[in-house]
């Protein structure tokens, strides 16, 4: 009989979140940090100074409030497991609170408030956040982390009657 063994402490506290991987979090604030430096390239290029500094705060607000939401969840993952879901429901609530509420404090500022630093601020936080969503994705998928853990001694698991 053939076996997959694997090592529990390298699935330990996976529970199904790939994006708790270091290599997975860094690809993606790389991958952020490119589209917001873009992002403040463009507006630079068509509305002058108040547009690169408009997206370039927005993509940054969008790199710390998701690398924060991304870590404690990786944190909680780590310590807690069986929270891992309801927390990171919790924190995605959160951080899209943080980043409206953030856009709207940030674009009451006079540099901001009006012309073409609150338009290219809303396009920083956009630009940034599907960046993220998209590297998140790309590279989660690609890390071919497992989505659950094997019973460790299928002779066990089949005398229980598959419960657990």
């Amino acid at each position: 009989m053939m076996t997959t063994e694997t090592r529990s402490e390298a699935r330990a506290g996976s529970a199904g979140v790939a994006s708790t991987e270091p290599r997975v979090l860094l690809g993606t604030i790389a991958v952020t940090a490119a589209a917001g430096a873009v992002a403040s390239l463009l507006g630079l290029l068509a509305s002058g100074s108040d547009a690169l500094l408009g997206a370039a705060v927005g993509a940054l607000t969008v790199l710390l409030v998701l690398t924060f939401g991304c870590t404690t969840l990786a944190l909680v993952a780590r310590i807690l497991p069986s929270a891992t879901l309801l927390v990171a429901l919790v924190t995605y609530l959160a951080q899209a609170a943080v980043l409206l509420l953030v856009f709207v404090r940030i674009s009451e500022i006079d540099v901001f408030a009006d012309g073409p630093g609150r338009s290219w601020l809303a396009l920083g936080l956009v630009a940034a956040t599907l960046a993220w969503m998209t590297a998140q994705l790309v590279l989660t998928l690609r890390s071919r982390q497992p989505y659950f853990d094997a019973p460790s001694d299928p002779a066990v698991e089949h005398e229980a009657g598959g419960q657990r």
